[in-house]
């Protein structure tokens, strides 16, 4: 079956083959699998990348993010900025590094002064109901905890293995601030391959949910993070 995966970081490749991702692990139930999946983008952002492609696909997986999010176009590599809106990641020299200022600076009034977090997580609602009756051969599965307010979703599983190995962490963001992320899709390389497995075994439309307890407790937290 040839499948088209949508979504934020919880979908994405770029780890490498010591550390495979779920969505490449998929290929090892004889499936062709292609991820379309950037971290930190929004949920309009992947819905115009699905409408592009899902006629190319057997079946579709979007893993749905969270809806306080905006994600900027650009014109050049790496064509989009996410809400941190991190310029110091990227080459000045490749791109109108002021033309890229002046639309955040514009985007930050926005969230300053029009921003209503009711108004993105109705829409966030919304779309998932659209696009589960325009495509029947669309499997949703939720990354946070809202909008679609579901028993599970996949950062429980990040958090599960942050508080193992620090069990004083509460909060995720401020977590990402001490450490490095080095887990592909957040999870660990055993709990990706639990989740493939998962997955593979239950390819159908719908909202795709299943048990925390399915995942393991990762060993050594320096296998998963690097402190910054």
């Amino acid at each position: 079956m040839k499948i088209g995966i949508f979504g934020d970081s919880y979908a994405t490749t770029f780890r490498g083959p010591d550390k495979p991702a779920w969505v490449e692990l998929l290929e090892d139930h004889g499936h062709t699998v292609n991820s379309f999946a950037k971290g930190g983008t929004s949920i309009l952002w992947s819905a115009k990348l699905l409408e592009e492609f899902a006629s190319e696909y057997d079946f579709l997986i979007w893993c749905y993010s969270c809806s306080p999010r905006v994600t900027l176009p650009i014109n050049e590599p790496p064509g989009v900025l996410n809400t941190r809106w991190d310029l110091d990641s990227y080459d000045n020299e490749s791109f109108n590094l002021e033309e890229t200022r002046q639309k955040i600076d514009c985007l930050k009034k926005w969230f300053r002064y029009g921003y209503d977090p009711r108004e993105l997580k109705i829409i966030g609602e919304s779309l998932v109901d659209y696009y589960l009756k325009k495509y029947d051969n669309l499997m949703i599965i939720p990354c946070f905890d809202e909008p679609i307010n579901a028993e599970f979703c996949m950062s429980q599983i990040c958090m599960m293995e942050i508080q193992h190995c620090f069990p004083d962490i509460k909060d995720y963001y401020t977590f990402f601030k001490k450490y490095r992320e080095e887990r592909s899709c957040h999870m660990s390389t055993e709990n990706n391959q639990i989740f493939a497995n998962l997955v593979a075994k239950n390819l159908q439309p719908g909202i795709f949910q299943t048990e925390l307890s399915n995942f393991k407790k990762p060993g050594s937290w320096d296998k998963l993070f690097t402190k910054i």
